[in-house]
């Protein structure tokens, strides 16, 4: 029986941690390149996905920085709002 399966991994609880499904609203800063019709510049398109990046991390950084020090308060929002 492999242990890996019945535990979750340290990459996955990290990727939940992370919650990558609200990077979503980060996308709004390509929305000049689009409307600008720019996306086809790759310098500014390179900037823009790293913008996305730097936004997606440090939003999910402050999470986490929260979550760590108040987990209880999470815990509870959590619940309400799946439950």
């Amino acid at each position: 029986m492999n242990t890996m399966e019945n535990s979750p991994s340290k990459l996955k609880s990290l990727i939940c941690l992370a919650r990558p499904r609200h990077w979503v609203k980060n996308l709004l800063v390509l929305a000049p390149l689009f409307f600008g019709l720019k996306l086809a510049d790759r310098i500014l398109l390179m900037q823009a996905v790293a913008a996305f990046i730097a936004f997606s991390l440090a939003a999910s950084a402050v999470y986490h920085a929260g979550y760590s020090t108040y987990p209880r308060i999470h815990i509870q929002k959590d619940e309400t709002v799946n439950g």
